[in-house]
C-alpha cells in the first residue's frame, strides 16, 4: 500500500515538473517574441537595416510555430488524460 502511495506521489510530482517545463518554455517564447517584435519595428524605422528586419521576422515566424506546437502537445496530453 505504502509503495502504491509513493508511486502516485511520483506520478503527481513527474506531471507538475512536466506542467512547469512546458510553462517556462512558453513564457520564454512569449519574452523572445516580444523582444523580436521590438527588434523588427525598430529594423522598419531605420529601412537601412533591412537584411536584419528579414531575419528577425524569419526568426519570429519559427519562434511562432514553436509555440504552437508546445500549445498543440500541451492540449493533447491534457486531452489524452495525462494531466487532470
Amino acid at each position: 500500500m505504502m509503495s502504491l502511495m509513493l508511486m502516485s506521489q511520483l506520478d503527481n510530482q513527474w506531471r507538475l515538473q512536466n506542467l512547469e517545463i512546458i510553462w517556462n518554455t512558453l513564457s520564454l517564447l512569449v519574452l523572445c517574441q516580444r523582444k523580436m517584435a521590438l527588434g523588427i519595428y525598430l529594423s522598419l524605422v531605420k529601412p537601412r537595416r533591412s537584411k536584419k528586419c528579414k531575419r528577425l521576422v524569419q526568426e519570429f515566424m519559427i519562434l511562432n510555430m514553436v509555440e504552437s506546437l508546445v500549445n498543440l502537445s500541451l492540449s493533447l496530453l491534457i486531452e489524452c488524460g495525462a494531466y487532470h
